[in-house]
């Protein structure tokens, strides 16, 4: 059985955490928020335009990228 789905471990990724964030429409605004990929939120917000709503996201995720690899401990 062949599966699209690459092994972190496989790849030597088991230290990495993954990040990505998810738009939605509610009523008149779009509502978006960054997570794990096990789908636990760590921020969120609203905004009325799309294209403003998908910066903030951005934006959000680089500086939760940024504050992670200062975070991360170096490997020697």
């Amino acid at each position: 059985m062949t599966s699209n789905r690459l092994d972190a471990n496989l790849l030597g990724l088991d230290g990495f955490s993954f990040y990505e964030f998810e738009m939605c429409k509610r009523s008149r605004s779009w509502e978006w928020s960054v997570g794990s990929r096990g789908g636990k939120a760590i921020m969120r917000g609203r905004a009325r335009k799309r294209v403003v709503a998908r910066y903030q996201a951005t934006s959000a995720l680089f500086l939760l990228l940024m504050n992670v690899s200062t975070a991360a401990p170096s490997r020697n």
